[in-house]
């Protein structure tokens, strides 16, 4: 494959931005990837910027000690719901009724934090 502008070069690689073979001349390394000298600089360098901030915001870079927020939200929200129902089931006086409702919604979200977790885990997500 020959470079878009010089036919006679050899390419040494490919614009990250427009596709077009590039020959030695007409490439310039940006760190990650090769884009064209006068036209897809500033466009590749804002590229790699936008994919980092999108590592950086989704977690996918690094390892995170705490659960993603969502794991986070479905766990406070099952042991809200137990916390209530303990609290409604002491405060009513029955001893044989329990509030099966709350607890019930409370395995519900518990279940659903482990299932976001573990798909969470597997995709590799930490926000």
């Amino acid at each position: 494959m020959n470079c878009y502008r010089h036919n006679e070069t050899v390419a040494v690689g490919i614009c990250k931005n427009c596709f077009k073979a590039m020959c030695a001349d007409c490439c310039e390394d940006v760190g990650n990837g090769l884009a064209c000298k006068e036209t897809c600089v500033k466009e590749v360098i804002e590229w790699n910027e936008m994919t980092e901030r999108g590592k950086r915001i989704y977690g996918i870079r690094g390892k995170s000690l705490l659960p993603s927020a969502n794991v986070t939200i479905f766990g406070l929200f099952a042991l809200g719901l137990w916390g209530f129902g303990i609290y409604v089931y002491q405060k009513r006086g029955y001893i044989d009724y329990p509030d099966y409702l709350l607890f019930g919604m409370g395995v519900i979200f518990a279940i659903a934090a482990l299932i976001t977790y573990w798909r969470n885990k597997k995709i590799g997500i930490t926000c």
